[in-house]
């Protein structure tokens, strides 16, 4: 199992990396602060999943998300969204298979 982990966050992508490992050993997570470095990740690379935060430094998540359907129409795309975030829901929902609420 490979998993693309975006956001901009290094030190939560760190310990979600972690928390992957703890659990589940064999699964390779790979980390992107920003959506072109995701975007790399998906020409090169096969994944299983991306999960990526809607809010991302140098493009909007939902465009990621939107390229992701693309580039790789068989990953589980799941996005992370501030609650404050709410209309941008809209925007990606034809291209998500999860989205979750931050707390």
């Amino acid at each position: 199992m490979r998993i693309l982990l975006v956001g901009g966050d290094a030190d939560l992508l760190h310990r979600v990396r972690q928390a992957f490992w703890k659990s589940h050993r064999p699964w390779e997570v790979i980390l992107a602060q920003r959506g072109a470095e995701a975007l790399q990740v998906l020409g090169r690379d096969q994944v299983d999943i991306v999960m990526s935060d809607l809010k991302l430094p140098d493009m909007e998540g939902a465009e990621l998300i939107h390229q992701t359907r693309e580039l790789q129409p068989g990953a589980v795309r799941i996005a992370l969204a501030d609650p404050t975030m709410a209309e941008w829901t809209e925007k990606v929902e034809g291209d998500l298979h999860r989205l979750f609420i931050k707390p």
